[in-house]
């Protein structure tokens, strides 16, 4: 993954199409309900298929928005999920995080959500907003 997001010295993206879950937002009716933030998208962005958004080198997302769910909500060290809604694209991630995450943003408005342990929504809220390559705090070593 280094070598796709094009920088040895940012953290690589853990997300693919093989361990996030595709929601139908009619079929989880929670979805209406759970707490989100929402996020313009960057107007630098294209469009991509097939997961090309994290190759940075080809054209890909840049920008990131680092998400947190509030600590009244999840736990210090407890594990929790992230999730989006982008258009009609919904999915959410099954990778467990603890602490804080940061999501690409892409050339739409996207909405985000947070899951606790137990698959309920929590509130989430942004921390911060940076740019791969030029990470700042949000580099390799602050994210785990």
């Amino acid at each position: 993954m280094p070598l796709a997001l094009g920088n040895f010295y940012e953290r690589p993206q853990e997300t693919h199409v093989w361990n996030y879950l595709k929601l139908n937002p009619g079929e989880h009716f929670w979805l209406e309900w759970a707490p989100k933030v929402t996020v313009q998208g960057d107007p630098t962005a294209r469009s991509t298929r097939y997961g090309l958004h994290h190759l940075t080198w080809l054209g890909g997302w840049k920008k990131f928005v680092v998400l947190e769910p509030y600590p009244e909500d999840v736990a210090f060290g407890e594990e929790w999920y992230v999730g989006w809604q982008a258009g009609s694209v919904c999915g959410v991630s099954m990778i467990p995080i603890e602490g804080v995450v940061r999501v690409l943003i892409g050339p739409g408005k996207a909405q985000f959500f947070a899951l606790n342990a137990s698959h309920k929504p929590v509130r989430l809220r942004i921390r911060d907003f940076g740019r791969l390559g030029q990470a700042g705090y949000w580099h390799r070593s602050s994210l785990r």
